[in-house]
């Protein structure tokens, strides 16, 4: 009855198998491939076991009235109900492999649910935009000789096309590129000439401008959609579930071979991610004739009993008369394929996406030479006498340094460095264009920083970034020696240590002079001023304070009047230029950049916190609870809170007097309740978006931003 044909996906090699089951990445274990097989081969020998019932072909009406000419009724009898018997047991055994739960492909054991983005019909658009922005980022290598090219394309995007889909590419397509086919040849002198492949090399040696290119992508399109679930029901595909993270179904193959994509969906109707997955294949001879053929044999033998048919004879005309008619119920074998995949989650509903699985379209596009490097100068590959040359050429493509047989690479400006050996350092040169040389250096340079633009980091070494200096790229003069362990700058200073222990050397870019050098235990460097840590311990109302804390502008000029022993962590003035220090006196208060004190009345509060968004957290004397205050001093928010944090993105974290964590906005209204412990925190004043990571007691942590939204992370 049954002619088993297993799928080209359910008989892949194990590598093939891998990759479709496991779409994530995720590790796959040995007995997970072992155990894949193991019910592979079961599937199959189940099956093996129905080959015997080949009923058609043995229970035919001229088969069975010439048998009946040499047996008694009663014999007759007997095979009417060995060949019934035989009937039912094979569509009973079909009914079971309808039904069989096939566990097949590699199974990643977790509990957690794991989503992928959902499949979308406009899926033929989502592929045209990838890549109309992949061919975007093509561009073309030119390799030069006496009298011809050789030109090779690249992408610096080398997987254009977007996994928004998961694997589902691997399906329908076979490339992770566009085919690309060159047309014409645009030279940077105007001239041009059309394209002949002859081993991706043209007859000319001109500098190539751009390449006239098509590019040629394929794609599916959606034509159906059928939606299977528990209560969802199809006539064209059945749907089985005995697990909630496993699902079956059941179709016939044709439709089968327009199936694009299978997509699980959660009760919120988000994409599960596949764990595994198996399909099979099987032909199937005409059930409804097999029923139909049992049922007459079971009437046969209930006349007989009955003694309807008291004669062979009678027996004989019967079957000549009433025999069923295998063409009536039709004589195709109808092919079924059942699809068994399980999940990473709980499966709600089943999609099921139908369509032509490859088209084609061809975009034509411009290859530009991307090439260029400072000053519109490329190197360039000169191939002679079966090696390789290097050189640096202008856009009109003339050599400005000539060919010369070591490898030549681009650093930064007019910088380069030639690796003349295998095992040799590669040698810095200055390029200087009036002279058309390549003049070589003193120092080196190992993935140089660049600081305001046009100041780079130098090395001592070509292989080592453990000693630096500075250089002005413009003028190429050198700023610091490369003798300097410890080097960083932002756009105001630069500074430097030779040691962990050695004194600051301390510049500003507007005019390079040191303002500053000495040994210092710490040193924060801001916009328009630093401040600077000395170690002294201080005693003063009872406190021990462990160092002295100076800001210096950018000439440095010491900025403030008194001497402070205690400022926030982060030392910033913040948009509203105010500070809050401790002096040697104890006290504490605000201060503005000018270094004087801020007139803010604080004498009502115990504890000050940093101006962040116009308001800064006070802490009352008298209830000893928070609020906030403006920046004349008027408090505008009232100190009922147990704690209060700064202000960022326009909102604070304040803990209420039952201990419940609250985000408020400017005017004291609460936007969102912290559903937690506050675990973490960002700290730094006029920050635009915060992090707050909060902890619910039982290990688990969650990240909200400052609008009480849950950040991913």
């Amino acid at each position: 009855m049954f002619a088993t044909k297993h799928s080209d996906r359910s008989t892949m090699d194990l590598n093939k198998v891998t990759e479709k089951s496991n779409p994530c990445g995720k590790q796959i274990k040995e007995n997970d491939i072992v155990k894949m097989v193991t019910v592979s081969l079961h599937y199959f020998l189940l099956l093996m076991l129905l080959l015997p019932f080949h009923l058609l072909g043995q229970i035919d009406k001229t088969t069975l009235t010439e048998n009946l000419k040499n047996i008694s009724l009663e014999e007759a009898k007997q095979e009417f109900i060995k060949s019934r018997d035989k009937i039912n047991k094979t569509l009973s055994s079909f009914e079971e492999i309808k039904s069989m739960r096939i566990s097949g492909g590699p199974i990643i054991e977790s509990d957690e649910e794991s989503t992928i983005n959902n499949f979308s019909v406009h899926i033929k658009d989502s592929i045209q935009k990838g890549f109309s922005q992949l061919i975007q980022n093509y561009s073309f290598k030119q390799e030069r000789g006496d009298k011809q090219s050789y030109i090779k394309h690249y992408s610096t995007s080398r997987f254009g096309i977007t996994k928004n889909f998961s694997s589902i590419y691997q399906d329908f397509y076979n490339k992770s590129e566009p085919e690309i086919a060159y047309k014409k040849i645009h030279f940077f002198d105007g001239s041009s000439t059309l394209y002949k492949k002859e081993n991706d090399s043209i007859k000319s040696a001109k500098k190539i401008d751009s390449i006239s290119a098509t590019a040629t992508y394929y794609y599916p399109t959606i034509n159906n959609v059928i939606t299977l679930s528990a209560t969802a029901k199809h006539n064209q595909a059945v749907f089985t579930q005995e697990e909630a993270d496993a699902y079956e179904i059941y179709i016939d193959t044709r439709l089968y071979e327009d199936l694009i994509y299978v997509e699980a969906l959660n009760k919120e109707g988000k994409a599960l991610w596949q764990k595994s997955s198996y399909t099979s294949t099987m032909d199937i001879l005409n059930t409804k004739y097999l029923e139909k053929l049992s049922k007459y044999f079971n009437n046969i033998v209930n006349d007989i009993d009955h003694q309807k048919i008291k004669t062979k004879k009678q027996l004989i005309n019967k079957l000549a008369k009433s025999y069923p008619n295998e063409n009536d119920y039709g004589t195709e074998k109808v092919q079924k394929t059942i699809i068994y995949n399980t999940c990473q989650g709980n499966v709600a509903e089943v999609k099921l996406y139908f369509g032509e699985k490859r088209n084609s379209k061809t975009i034509a596009f411009t290859m530009l030479n991307k090439g260029t490097y400072f000053n519109n100068l490329s190197i360039e590959k000169f191939f002679v006498d079966n090696d390789y040359m290097h050189g640096i050429m202008d856009l009109k493509g003339n050599w400005v340094v000539k060919p010369i047989p070591n490898q030549i690479s681009h650093m930064i400006g007019n910088y380069y460095s030639i690796n003349r050996g295998i095992f040799a350092n590669d040698k810095l040169y200055y390029l200087n264009l009036k002279t058309k040389q390549l003049e070589p250096q003193s120092f080196f340079m190992m993935s140089p920083k660049i600081y305001n633009g046009h100041y780079a980091t130098i090395t001592k070494t070509s292989n080592t970034n453990a000693i630096q200096g500075l250089i002005n790229l413009k003028t190429q003069e050198v700023l610091l020696e490369p003798k300097y362990r410890h080097l960083k700058a932002n756009k105001t200073f630069y500074w430097a240590k030779e040691t962990r222990r050695s004194p600051y050397i301390i510049s500003n870019f507007k005019d390079h002079k040191n303002i500053m050098a000495g040994s210092f235990e710490d040193v924060n460097f801001y916009d328009d001023y630093f401040v600077v840590e000395t170690k002294k311990e201080t005693i003063t109302n009872s406190h021990t304070y462990h160092s002295l804390y100076d800001f210096y502008d950018v000439n440095g000029n010491k900025m403030n009047r008194m001497q402070i022993v205690d400022i926030p962590s982060y030392h910033s003035f913040g948009k509203d230029n105010l500070l809050v220090i401790t002096d040697t006196n104890g006290d504490k208060y605000y201060i503005l950049k000018s270094g004087d004190k801020a007139p803010i009345d604080i004498k009502d509060y115990q504890k000050l916190g940093a101006f962040s968004y116009g308001l800064a957290s006070v802490k009352h004397k008298n209830n000893n609870l928070w609020g906030y205050i403006n920046t004349k001093g008027k408090l505008v928010i009232p100190c009922m809170y147990r704690d209060a944090h700064i202000f960022i993105g326009g909102t604070a974290v304040v803990t209420t007097k039952k201990n419940k964590q609250i985000l408020i906005n400017l005017n004291n209204k609460t936007i969102f309740v912290l559903p937690g412990s506050l675990y973490s925190y960002t700290k730094i004043p006029d920050k635009t978006n915060a992090e707050y990571k909060i902890h619910d007691g039982n290990g688990n942590y969650t990240t909200y931003n400052h609008k009480g939204e849950i950040i991913n992370k």
